[in-house]
């Protein structure tokens, strides 16, 4: 016991300065670098005081629950009684504005105490000096902005994932939020079906939420589903202004970044402006975000949107003559591939009857009439190398981008075609470009879900042909520089792109704000 508070305590003591010392020593010897350096984070210690961090305001937490919750529900005696009668009329008199304002402050604490403990923690460790300078030490760190984003959003709106968890069993038991210990459950589909009595049904999988049920827990009814994201730098322009500095857009994006005089004063920020102009856009989300950063979802998948792609994937099976097999790479948990797969057993069953509403077939496809019908399912295959370490919820391969594209690989050695091969990519990695090989690899498509062109996912260049992020080719010298090609990589390929722009609306993702979506769905079909 006295060892565990000992630990307690120097964590308190030695988290804070090992993270603030840290972000200046890592701009100091990076000299300003912005690009991402994970050994040089750990070589000064920034993960570990960040889960000390962490796991030390959830304690706090905790222990200040507990003792409201002992306040709360001890019952004085009356002797105790006695004495504090006595006290308060004879020994310390208060007026009654005065018990009141105490009373307020003391609820106003104990409202949020694991937001009151994360900003007593960061506050110092974020601005020590109160001047700009403070925070260009870390606006450009990725890593810890992600950190930070994440754990501010849990900590403000966790109750109020609670209470909407609480209050819509579907979201409660959606496999997209469900853990190891309750895999087997979700598979058996333990949905309540009568709280009197506890019954369950055993449908083999919990149901996908729908859009309705969303934006009914969590008041998202009046939010933009297109992309806008200049609407997204409204709060930190304001902020900036008070600094006496401006925004600057990025070349080529959609992306600004704040600048403002180094010696500027942020004494006048509240904790939730220094986040928002450090870049972390907090102020216009809410516990949607704010769950998907606790659940680790970066696309929360509907029942509408899984039927309009399974509708759209589908119409592309009827266009083919022959055999289709989609590849969902890059997978995780290998939700997406199941419901995908699930929705289209139970068109072909005659359960369900295709939504070609969901999504606008003639725009996406330029299709003008189905000529013919399906009359047997393609084989949907969900494969992820397991590098991120996601607990699977369905049947995944573990296969990396390369394994998986040569097993399914749509021509035998002779060259003959043996299938249409659809490939699915959802969130590609940031920085990193799978497109090429899906395209070399000679896939008919390839449809990607998530950010797009000035994103985190992919090479905005060379995934999505974004020409302002291409870089210019030096060849013979620095002295020589080749002009660079206009033409995206996709097409020198002969591919075509295609935004499902209806398919995008239904979409549900981790940074989606009250005044922008974040993601797309965007097809690549050779032509």
């Amino acid at each position: 016991m006295l060892f565990a508070t000992a630990t307690k305590k120097l964590n308190r003591l030695l988290a804070p300065a090992l993270l603030k010392h840290g972000l200046t020593a890592r701009f100091v010897f990076a000299r300003g670098d912005i690009r991402d350096n994970l050994y040089l984070d750990y070589a000064l210690l920034l993960p570990l005081a960040q889960t000390l961090l962490s796991i030390e305001i959830q304690e706090i937490a905790r222990e200040q629950t507990q003792k409201q919750l002992e306040k709360e529900t001890r019952v004085p005696s009356a002797f105790e009684k006695f004495v504090d009668g006595i006290w308060n009329q004879y020994i310390e008199p208060k007026s009654n504005a005065e018990k009141e304002e105490e009373e307020e402050e003391t609820q106003k604490i104990s409202d949020n105490p694991r937001l009151d403990a994360f900003q007593q923690f960061l506050s110092p460790v974020l601005t020590p000096s109160h001047e700009w300078s403070d925070i260009e030490r870390y606006r450009f760190h990725a890593r810890f902005i992600k950190w930070l984003r994440s754990e501010y959003l849990i900590c403000k709106y966790g109750s109020d994932i609670r209470l909407a968890l609480a209050e819509h069993t579907q979201l409660r038991v959606t496999p997209l939020l469900q853990r190891n210990a309750f895999k087997e459950t979700i598979r058996r589909g333990m949905i309540p079906v009568n709280k009197s009595d506890n019954t369950y049904s055993t449908e083999g999988y919990a149901p996908l939420p729908n859009g309705s049920t969303l934006n009914k827990a969590f008041q998202m009814d009046h939010w933009e589903k297109g992309k806008f994201p200049q609407g997204e730098y409204e709060p930190m322009k304001e902020i900036v202004k008070k600094l006496g500095g401006y925004m600057e857009e990025i070349p080529g994006s959609n992306v600004q970044i704040a600048c403002a005089p180094v010696e500027g004063s942020t004494k006048d920020l509240n904790f939730e402006e220094i986040l928002e102009v450090s870049g972390c856009h907090v102020s216009l989300c809410n516990a949607f975000n704010a769950l998907c950063e606790e659940g680790g979802i970066y696309e929360f998948w509907t029942e509408e949107y899984v039927s309009g792609l399974a509708d759209y994937l589908l119409d592309c099976c009827e266009k083919h003559d022959g055999e289709t097999v989609i590849l969902d790479v890059g997978a995780g948990d290998g939700t997406l591939a199941h419901f995908l797969q699930k929705y289209m057993r139970e068109f072909l069953s005659g359960a369900k009857k295709r939504k070609n509403n969901s999504i606008n077939l003639k725009q996406s496809r330029g299709t003008k009439k189905r000529t013919k019908k399906i009359s047997s399912l393609p084989t949907i295959v969900a494969s992820d190398d397991g590098s991120w370490k996601i607990d699977p919820k369905a049947d995944v391969e573990t296969l990396s981008v390369t394994e998986a594209l040569h097993k399914y690989n749509p021509f035998d050695e002779s060259g003959k075609r043996n299938h249409q091969l659809i490939v699915i990519c959802s969130w590609m990695p940031m920085g990193v470009d799978w497109s090429q090989e899906m395209r070399h690899s000679g896939v008919d498509e390839y449809i990607l879900i998530g950010e797009c062109d000035d994103g985190n996912c992919g090479e905005n260049w060379l995934t999505f042909g974004n020409a302002d992020f291409k870089d210019d080719i030096y060849e013979g010298g620095e002295s020589q520089i080749i002009e660079p090609s206009v033409i995206a990589p996709y097409k020198a390929d002969g591919f075509r792109r295609t935004d499902l722009e209806d398919l995008s609306l239904l979409q549900y993702s981790r940074f989606d704000s009250s005044v922008s979506g974040s993601s797309k769905t965007i097809s690549f079909r050779r032509s």
